[in-house]
């Protein structure tokens, strides 16, 4: 009887040092980046809190002596500063990604990020045609366009709704005899509209998006070759 009670004595001691042992592991408990999304430059503030971690050995752990290194996605980092700015778009992603890191003495680490979309303009819009060649007065040509902002991803169909596009199509076949400003150009109003030319040669396609929330308007135009 008394070998069963030191055996289990044992054992509930060692699953009490192996689970203190466990929770000296630094975690970071919290991350946060001031501006989610912008136009550069752009600044941002960074926080980040941590527990654990062992500094003396003790098997109940501590928070003492964390280091704490920032890595700001574009090349650039810090273990003392706690602000960054962004001077450049960032890449084809769309965003950078921001990288807290904490050490203990001992070595051992943990790691928590966060995005930052940084945008080169209020407003980016991107034109475009298909087929983009070889088009005829029998070949239907639908427009479209992608736009970015920090309300717009350009990969989400649900967000172009915050957009307003006009689309002006030059085309002989639409002589406007009231306005002369819209003399011979098909008006669309939507994304991605579909067009069929009348004649052959080249005309101009233009496209204008408005943006409510920031009272933007940009402009795109593009040429669309039409042969017989």
């Amino acid at each position: 009887m008394k070998r069963s009670i030191c055996i289990l004595t044992a054992l509930l001691v060692a699953v009490f040092f192996v689970g203190c042992k466990e929770e000296t592991l630094p975690k970071i408990t919290r991350i946060f980046v001031s501006e989610s999304c912008g136009v550069v430059p752009m600044r941002v503030e960074v926080y980040g809190a941590a527990s654990g971690g062992n500094e003396t050995g003790d098997p109940t752990g501590g928070v003492n002596n964390l280091e704490y290194t920032w890595d700001f996605g574009d090349r650039t980092g810090s273990t003392s500063i706690s602000y960054h700015e962004y001077t450049g778009p960032a890449p084809s992603e769309g965003f950078y990604v921001i990288t807290l890191t904490v050490t203990d003495p001992d070595g051992k680490s943990a790691a928590a990020s966060d995005t930052v979309w940084a945008f080169n303009d209020s407003l980016t819009v991107a034109a475009s045609m298909d087929p983009s060649a070889g088009i005829t007065t029998a070949t239907p040509v639908t427009f479209d366009f992608l736009a970015a902002t920090c309300a717009v991803d350009p990969d989400s169909d649900d967000d172009y709704v915050k957009l307003t596009p006009v689309w002006h199509i030059q085309d002989p076949a639409f002589r406007d005899t009231i306005n002369a400003e819209l003399d011979s150009t098909a008006i669309y109003y939507g994304r991605a509209p579909t067009h069929t030319f009348s004649e052959a040669g080249t005309f101009d396609a233009h496209l204008k998006v408005y943006y409510a929330e920031w009272d933007v308007f940009r402009n795109v135009h593009m040429q669309v070759t039409v042969d017989p």
